[in-house]
């Protein structure tokens, strides 16, 4: 088989699977490396107080929602290049920016407090770290790659031209993925609240603070699953986790769990409505996310997986016309090799 030959049956794997398509490999590569500098900007010490001896990272210092936006932000722009969602480069945009801006805000607030630390400045001696900076520059990664022109195969272009941009095939294409970014958008959210508040309920119980952590890379691993892999199974495993992660919370609330502090919420802010632990605003965004996130599962879960009318027509129709030298220069070698 000639090398032209490979390419053509490429092209055509490309136009049947959209998440196939290749996007600009220095607009990916960013986005890679935003997402590190997302993770490295929240564990860097924002500031260090205590003479050195007691480094704040970005969730001590407040900074864990801005590096939520530039991690969404860089996932996003990974999903607008992998399925040519033009959206989703402008959502990205949007939440880089975000994080950028807050970033930096929160860094001349660390400045403005180093240098002027009021009357326990021998005690405190805070000196600003390198958390906020980093993860500023990562957010502003996501900025520029926004703005990276595309190759022509990554913007759907032939996609359009085979006519199969319409539905998708077999349920994979564009039709189903902003029900399938909505799902992965209510998993993130929740899990990254729960990574917000691992180091709180850890300081509380080591078992507590697991949880916390588990059910985070639960939640984060599947906003990438339900996305990538999209199935009964992944959306399953959404409904039962969120349910389960549901019920202990209300019986927290109510009755309180018998770990760390647990019946120690006089000085907590919320709302209390049982002997648990009151409701603030991070339970019941997460929990509002995870009512969705199971509800929207689940729902997907009840629709019967359809091919859509005439994916199959189309799929032949584009390997007619892209695959079709390739064919003829396959059956000529075959019959050369023969004689």
């Amino acid at each position: 088989m000639t090398s032209h030959s490979f390419l053509s049956v490429a092209r055509v794997r490309r136009l049947a699977h959209p998440g196939l398509r290749a996007s600009s490999p220095l607009s990916t590569t960013m986005a890679l490396a935003a997402l590190v500098a997302a993770v490295a900007g929240l564990l860097l010490p924002w500031v260090t107080v205590f003479h050195g001896f007691a480094p704040l990272n970005g969730i001590a210092a407040g900074g864990g929602t801005y590096a939520g936006l530039a991690t969404a932000s860089a996932l996003l722009l990974l999903a607008a290049h992998r399925y040519a969602w033009a959206p989703g480069r402008w959502l990205a945009l949007a939440a880089a920016s975000a994080a950028v801006a807050g970033s930096l805000w929160i860094a001349r607030s660390v400045a403005d407090y180093a240098s002027d630390p009021g009357p326990a400045a021998a005690l405190a001696s805070p000196v600003p770290g390198p958390g906020p900076w980093v993860l500023a520059a990562g957010a502003a990664l996501v900025v520029v790659a926004v703005f990276l022109p595309l190759p022509q195969n990554s913007r759907g272009a032939g996609l359009d031209r085979a006519g199969l941009n319409g539905a998708g095939l077999a349920g994979k294409g564009r039709a189903g993925l902003g029900a399938r970014l909505g799902l992965g958008a209510t998993a993130f959210v929740a899990g990254w609240i729960h990574l917000l508040l691992v180091p709180e309920h850890w300081g509380e119980s080591a078992l507590l603070g697991a949880g916390f952590l588990g059910a985070a890379i639960l939640q984060l691993a599947l906003a990438i699953s339900v996305v990538e892999r999209p199935g009964h199974a992944a959306h399953l495993t959404l409904v039962v986790l969120n349910v389960a992660l549901v019920g202990v919370w209300l019986y927290a609330v109510f009755v309180g769990l018998p770990l760390g502090d647990a019946h120690d919420h006089g000085g907590a802010a919320g709302w209390s409505i049982g002997a648990g632990e009151p409701i603030d605003t991070g339970a019941v965004v997460t929990k509002v996310a995870e009512i969705a996130g199971a509800v929207w599962a689940g729902v997907l879960i009840s629709r019967p997986v359809r091919r859509p009318h005439g994916a199959g027509q189309q799929v032949q129709r584009a390997r007619h016309r892209f695959g079709g030298a390739a064919g003829l220069r396959i059956g000529a070698g075959s019959r050369g090799g023969a004689a």
